[in-house]
């Protein structure tokens, strides 16, 4: 279900803005998504790595328990970081 969702969004704006790195969000490639750095955050009960690529609206996507931000399809990211800025954590 989550996954209909994310994949409902892919279509909602097409656009060339660019990325936080300069790059064009229009060509947004598997490569890139997984090549982008790796951030980390500490909350109270650990910490959490993340990456972020794409500009507009956010979109934070949540794994689930013994997951990691590697589990996300690299062509779903970049699709979705075309029109949001995506936050895999």
């Amino acid at each position: 279900m989550a996954l209909c969702a994310a994949l409902a969004l892919v279509g909602c704006s097409s656009g060339s803005a660019a990325s936080a790195s300069g790059a064009s969000t229009a060509s947004m490639t598997p490569a890139a998504v997984t090549s982008a750095p790796v951030r980390t955050v500490r909350t109270a009960d650990g910490t959490v790595g993340y990456r972020w690529f794409g500009t507009g609206p956010a979109l934070v996507l949540i794994t689930g328990y013994g997951a990691s931000i590697d589990s996300w399809d690299p062509t779903l990211l970049a699709l979705l970081a075309r029109s949001h800025r995506v936050v895999p954590a």
